[in-house]
């Protein structure tokens, strides 16, 4: 819990004064232990590490945040926080002007989102969490929106048409996926269910909700930039289709991308021999566990059971996978692969791989590339071996 003598050093780091210093810290491009031994003179220690952090996130918070330089965060904050193309993705599927709690606000990511389309609240048991997130919210616009110091419950609902809620995932400092083990549990946010249906519920990716979740609710993972970012549980009013599983990408504006709605039990179906394409489901596909149904949609066929490639002879138009044409295929062996592109005088190699034991970085010196030319090398195992595809993109990467 945050003492008193770190609101008051995070308090100086939030007003005009502390500003100023962290504006400082951004423009002094000099070592990290002359910045520090600077400071030093004219701040405490705390407030030298208050700053120094400051810095160091702002700059690994762009990736999330457009505004991430005139924004402030704590480290757990930041590795929580929803980026703001998801979150406004999930904001527009709430009632415009409605009123919106979101509970575990953390450093605000999800409740500027929110603060934009509805009328928004914020409860966080954190009062450090509170401020920084109140700082944010006037940062981008909407310094009328507050957030309230207390723990998430029922109480907390007061009057919302909805609710939003962003359990933390942390149990004893380590991140888990067990429902019972957030913060807050399971037990909880039924009570706050049974009191407003309505809801979102931010889970980790490889969270399993209770069964009867899956029954109840819509269960929704998002993907941005490749990278599955959360799955979402809607319930309530906001399950625009309870009882299903969906896979969605968003784009950086926060639109809907792409989406494939499916069921997770199905046949694997193994190709008997590779056809023209290769195809990667996006990872928000594979994350819901629909990458059979997935290839069913498509008429496609896994290369290998268990491996989320999957292959045919048509490429799918589908903005959920990425698609590539088969230009050569070999065994997965070294001296075999380096005179295939020595053949093909390619210097810059692509690596992915999935089901083989291979290290890019290291397997990429050891073929010595030489040439001008750039390829993509495939690696995956099958039936008759490991096998290395040489292929060519067909569907840039998602944007």
């Amino acid at each position: 819990m945050t003492t008193p003598a770190d609101l008051s050093d995070l308090c100086w780091l939030l007003s005009d004064e502390g500003r100023v210093a962290l504006a400082g810290v951004a423009a002094d491009d000099a070592p990290l232990h002359t910045q520090a031994a600077r400071l030093r003179k004219t701040h405490s220690a705390e407030r030298t590490a208050l700053l120094l952090e400051q810095h160091e996130l702002r700059g690994r918070a762009h990736a999330k945040f457009g505004r991430a330089e005139q924004m402030f965060f704590t480290r757990v904050g930041l590795q929580q926080a929803t980026d703001e193309a998801a979150a406004r993705y999930k904001a527009s599927r709430f009632a415009a002007g409605s009123r919106v709690v979101d509970v575990c606000t953390g450093i605000g990511g999800d409740l500027i989102a929110l603060a934009g389309h509805a009328d928004a609240v914020g409860v966080d048991n954190d009062p450090s969490c509170a401020l920084i997130a109140e700082a944010n919210l006037a940062v981008c616009g909407h310094g009328q929106t507050k957030v309230v110091v207390t723990q998430a419950g029922v109480e907390s609902l007061s009057e919302a048409a909805a609710w939003h809620a962003d359990p933390d995932r942390r149990n004893n400092g380590r991140r888990t996926t067990q429902l019972e083990l957030h913060s807050p549990g399971r037990e909880t946010l039924e009570a706050m269910l049974a009191a407003q249906p309505s809801a979102a519920i931010k889970l980790a990716p490889a969270a399993e909700p209770p069964p009867e979740w899956e029954e109840q609710h819509e269960l929704e993972w998002l993907s941005r930039d490749g990278e599955c970012r959360q799955l979402c549980v809607w319930t309530g009013a906001l399950a625009a289709r309870p009882g299903s599983r969906r896979a969605a990408s968003v784009d950086q504006a926060g639109e809907l991308a792409g989406a494939f709605d499916g069921k997770p039990k199905g046949p694997q179906r193994i190709a008997g021999k590779l056809g023209e394409f290769l195809v990667e489901p996006d990872a928000a596909v594979l994350a819901a566990k629909l990458t059979n149904a997935f290839a069913a949609e498509l008429d496609l066929k896994r290369v290998s059971r268990g491996i989320a490639y999957l292959t045919g002879d048509a490429p799918p138009a589908h903005p959920l996978c990425r698609v590539f044409r088969l230009l050569e295929t070999l065994p997965l062996k070294q001296k075999q692969i380096a005179a295939a592109l020595r053949a093909r005088s390619v210097g810059r190699l692509e690596i992915k791989h999935r089901g083989v034991r291979l290290d890019p970085h290291t397997f990429r010196k050891q073929l010595k590339l030489r040439g001008d030319n750039a390829a993509i090398l495939i690696a995956f195992p099958t039936a008759s071996g490991g096998v290395a595809a040489l292929a060519e993109r067909v569907t840039p990467d998602q944007p």
